[in-house]
């Protein structure tokens, strides 16, 4: 062999390294694994479970849609119910308030209506049943009285209006010499009374009631008093009596005396300067 031959076996330092011939009983090195975002088994529970959760979001979506149904449902009926109660109580509101007024129409057309007619001085008791008003000469003139002590009987004189007769069965006559009466009436002498004031007729005959154990006292310093001005009598009272229905009413009336001359007669009562609260009618149930 020659040493050129030996030299062209050895490899060369500097040139490209031969890669090794290939032995075919050698094994295959593992082919590299391409990385990924989630597992093959996180994958494949998301693949089992879809179907289920798709099922659960399509119940739940019409349990809401019907559960909304029906409360749409139930606002409206409840809404519907509520006006229906309002119109049957409005309507039954204004059926009583018919039913009362006809009952009142009813009453009044049926129940007796009075009003004072006049009211006096007297020194006698008046004649039950009246004949004619009470007459002129039986009435005392405090304008024609003298410096002396009086005890007249105070007669209040009715007329009915209406077409049953007004049966009493309670009254109060009060005289007072005061300046001006209290606000408020002061009943002090009321007590039982009966006593039926007829319809009236025409002429009027008006029925007197009066307080035979009530006397008005006037000494004639209360007597040159209210000749003076300085004090007024004033006489007031009520009676109540039965109506129509077994109902009750109670009439308040109030009178002052003055001394302007009439044509007949010269003196007399007149209900316009009274307080408010003693003129009055009041109906209560028996």
């Amino acid at each position: 062999m020659s040493l050129e031959s030996a030299d062209q076996k050895q490899p060369n330092p500097s040139g490209p390294e031969t890669a090794p011939a290939k032995n075919p009983n050698s094994p295959s090195p593992p082919l590299p694994i391409a990385e990924s975002n989630s597992s093959p088994t996180t994958t494949g529970e998301c693949r089992l479970c879809k179907p289920e959760r798709d099922w659960h979001d399509k119940v739940m979506l019409w349990v809401e849609i019907v559960g909304v149904i029906f409360l749409i449902a139930y606002t409206t009926v409840a809404t519907l119910q509520w006006c229906a109660m309002r119109d049957q109580l409005a309507e039954m509101g204004k059926q009583q308030a018919e039913l009362i007024r006809t009952n009142d129409i009813s009453i009044d057309s049926n129940s007796p209506l009075i009003y004072v007619y006049d009211i006096s001085l007297t020194n006698r008791i008046p004649d039950r049943p009246p004949h004619h008003p009470i007459p002129i000469e039986d009435k005392i003139r405090l304008l024609e009285t003298t410096d002396h002590e009086i005890r007249p009987y105070i007669a209040i004189e009715f007329e009915n209006f209406g077409t049953r007769a007004a049966i009493v069965d309670e009254m109060d006559i009060e005289g007072r010499v005061l300046p001006s009466l209290p606000d408020k009436p002061s009943y002090s002498g009321r007590r039982s009374y009966s006593v039926g004031i007829r319809p009236s007729e025409q002429p009027p005959i008006p029925e007197a009631i009066v307080d035979n154990h009530n006397p008005l006292k006037l000494s004639a310093d209360d007597i040159a008093t209210i000749k003076s001005g300085k004090a007024s009598l004033w006489i007031y009272g009520f009676v109540r009596m039965e109506i129509f229905g077994h109902r009750t009413e109670i009439y308040g009336f109030c009178s002052k005396w003055h001394a302007e001359k009439w044509d007949t007669p010269p003196e007399g009562f007149s209900g316009g300067p009274c307080p408010a609260a003693y003129n009055y009618r009041e109906r209560n149930p028996k």
